[in-house]
């Protein structure tokens, strides 16, 4: 999915990619063993703790978004998603500890952009038998925009200068004054 904002155009991936790189302790060190991934398909993957799972939850529509878009494009209307990220810790403290990581870094990155709409914790006994899990909850708008991008990448280019006239007052390839 391309997420478009009025600078740039990403994937929700790399979005993720780039905030998780910032999900650390308070003291600014790494959380060890952290591990995480995208899509539902990891929800029920069998591995260990501290873990977060990214997720698409529901979506609703909403008016189209009226500011410009990279290349020209316009939003036609706008997709409010959740995106939930499924937090996974050892006991309390590490899931609390996780989750307070995970919206400090979603804060750094996004601001405003997209915002945080609550958190559930889970409480049947067979999901926290090895641990605690608590789903954060963003509020995600990805506009549809009327045109897919387009990428062009130059690969190279060869000036043409055969109409030049020396001396005209235009300075052309070659010519120093």
């Amino acid at each position: 999915m391309t997420l478009a904002t009025p600078t740039t155009l990403t994937t929700l991936a790399a979005e993720i990619d780039t905030l998780m790189a910032d999900v650390v302790a308070y003291d600014g060190t790494a959380i060890s063993g952290l591990t995480y991934s995208v899509g539902r398909r990891t929800v029920p993957e069998h591995a260990s703790p501290p873990r977060v799972v990214w997720v698409l939850a529901s979506g609703a529509p909403q008016a189209a978004q009226k500011h410009s878009f990279p290349g020209g494009r316009r939003s036609l209307l706008t997709r409010l998603l959740t995106l939930q990220a499924v937090c996974w810790g050892a006991d309390v403290d590490a899931t609390l500890d996780l989750s307070s990581a995970v919206l400090a870094a979603a804060q750094r990155r996004w601001g405003g952009r997209i915002t945080f709409a609550g958190e559930t914790w889970d409480t049947e006994p067979a999901v926290t038998d090895l641990g605690e899990l608590v789903t954060l909850s963003f509020a995600l708008q990805a506009a549809v925009l009327d045109r897919a991008p387009s990428r062009v990448t130059l690969t190279s280019a060869v000036p043409d200068s055969s109409a030049a006239v020396q001396g005209d007052g235009t300075l052309h390839v070659g010519e120093t004054s």
